[in-house]
């Protein structure tokens, strides 16, 4: 059973499912590419994705797009999984979420 804030938040096992679902890039974000950015003393570009409350470092890259292959590559292993997880668990949310998709 949710917590009220977890219902709000649609929030399960601590993932933030609209995040999950329908990534956007943060507004004040200087690449363009979410969970990439530029680190300065390394003079690369630094790959890294949250998930479930844990940071998971993906490495430091040369080319943005080496470190945008990267992150999907890690987004669409570790968000993938638990979505599978999710709709087996919760059929009937798959529709409310391809709704929203819609929408957005």
């Amino acid at each position: 059973m949710k917590n009220k804030i977890e219902a709000k938040f649609d929030i399960v096992h601590n993932t933030h499912l609209s995040r999950v679902i329908n990534p956007s890039v943060n507004k004040n974000n200087t690449t363009g590419v979410r969970g990439v950015y530029y680190h300065r003393h390394m003079r690369a570009y630094c790959a890294e994705i949250r998930f479930q409350r844990k940071r998971y470092h993906l490495g430091y890259y040369e080319h943005l797009n080496d470190a945008a292959t990267a992150r999907k590559t890690a987004e669409n292993r570790l968000h993938g999984e638990f979505l599978d997880w999710y709709y087996e668990t919760y059929p009937e949310q798959r529709k409310n979420h391809m709704r929203q998709l819609r929408k957005a």
